[in-house]
């Protein structure tokens, strides 16, 4: 019915039962086979989770690069490689060579704040390479040292490679941005400036990938992205010029359940003032603004100075009559009793300059009366504070009240 067996494992056979037999008759236990291996298997662990012996890293070195051994140093964390060398010695499948080269073992690597220290060192001799490789093979417990990564390329306004670092290094592997690395994302973005010109750095391009990027953290199911993270963001969008951008965002809050608070609003005003629909953005001002003081948002001089500007900046002689009185009404560039005050329009000195100074006149449509979209000026300061003027704000209000021939204290 069976084949015949072959010799050799009728043999084994004999000799383990022959070995049974003599165990039993001595009372040998004989080694459980399942602890010998968990032993041997913790063996291997701890001798794959540690560097290679001197002599075996050198010599994979020597391999790898094509040099003398007797040219190779000991390779430990200090050794100076220069980037080629590393960018080629990091392609290796062998961990242990590049524990060797970062000064660290298996389980340095399961503490994510061992991780950073090793991974600040480096960057603070501008060691990129070993830091980035550092953080790579941490995995997760390597995001808190990718974000000390993207703000050392952030003091160096190095944007290209951060937006590099974290689709390539950090989305692409599955990672997860956390808040501290999104605040330092989206503030590089917002900072940067040319060191020559101190012009924002951001480009049109690097906007839309920085406003479809929050959008994306925005719509995830757990969104880390919070308020602080927008602002920064609708701030990015707007030094770059992509304003409308900045607008959209505002206006798809509520779809993800966030409220605006006052930096949102300031951010919000400034970007409207660049918009091509001036009769829409100075609608759209009044409405939020109407808001902001029903919900109680805590209004300061940066939100009320973005909202003035609207209206300070048009080429409308109502717009300015209006911001005017906005200065007016909000700070104390006047005597309470003169804030309010009439304008004749037939007396205003052309000498004066005033206005957006852009190509497309910022003004009302000729066919909107202001009284239908302009607040009324008792909601204008609902609370009655006014705040102390700045140089701006004074600049600003002495300018209108010349090109209207106003007295001004």
């Amino acid at each position: 019915m069976f084949g015949p067996f072959r010799p050799c494992a009728v043999l084994q056979a004999v000799k383990t039962k022959t070995k049974l037999i003599t165990a039993v008759k001595k009372g040998v236990v004989l080694p459980d086979k399942e602890k010998f291996e968990a032993k041997w298997k913790k063996k291997m662990r701890t001798k794959y989770s540690q560097p290679l012996q001197g002599h075996s890293a050198r010599v994979m070195v020597s391999n790898m690069l094509k040099i003398p051994l007797e040219q190779v140093p000991e390779v430990n964390s200090m050794t100076a490689f220069s980037p080629a060398q590393l960018k080629s010695l990091f392609k290796t499948k062998v961990q242990r060579l590049k524990y060797n080269i970062l000064g660290t073992n298996a389980v340095q690597l399961q503490d994510s704040k061992v991780v950073n220290e090793k991974t600040q060192k480096f960057l603070d001799r501008e060691d990129l390479a070993r830091a980035m490789e550092m953080a790579h093979l941490a995995g997760k417990n390597g995001v808190f040292a990718y974000g000390t990564i993207m703000k050392f390329l952030a003091k160096e306004g190095r944007l290209n490679m951060i937006w590099e670092l974290l689709n390539q290094h950090v989305k692409k592997r599955g990672l997860r941005p956390d808040g501290r690395m999104l605040t330092i994302f989206f503030d590089a973005f917002a900072k940067a400036k040319h060191p020559n010109t101190n012009t924002p750095k951001i480009t049109e391009n690097q906007a839309v990938l920085v406003y479809e990027f929050l959008l994306l953290e925005l719509c995830k199911q757990e969104p880390v992205a919070n308020i602080f993270h927008i602002n920064t963001a609708m701030k990015a969008l707007r030094l770059a010029g992509k304003h409308e951008l900045a607008i959209r965002i505002f206006n798809r809050l509520k779809d993800y359940n966030v409220k605006p608070d006052s930096f949102t609003y300031t951010e919000y005003f400034l970007s409207l003032r660049y918009s091509n629909n001036y009769t829409e953005a100075v609608r759209e001002a009044e409405k939020q603004f109407r808001a902001a003081q029903r919900r109680k948002v805590k209004l300061d001089v940066q939100l009320v100075q973005a909202y003035s500007s609207i209206f300070v900046f048009s080429d409308d002689l109502r717009l300015q009559e209006r911001g005017l009185l906005i200065l007016r009404r909000w700070f104390d560039v006047c005597p309470e009793p003169e804030i309010d005050i009439s304008v004749d329009y037939d007396t205003i000195d052309t000498n004066i300059s005033v206005g957006s100074g852009s190509d497309t006149p910022r003004r009302l449509a000729d066919d909107v009366d202001p009284s239908t979209i302009l607040l009324p000026k008792s909601e204008i300061n609902q609370c009655g504070t006014r705040f102390e003027a700045n140089e701006q704000i004074e600049n600003r209000h002495a300018t209108l009240c010349q090109y209207f021939n106003v007295h001004r204290n």
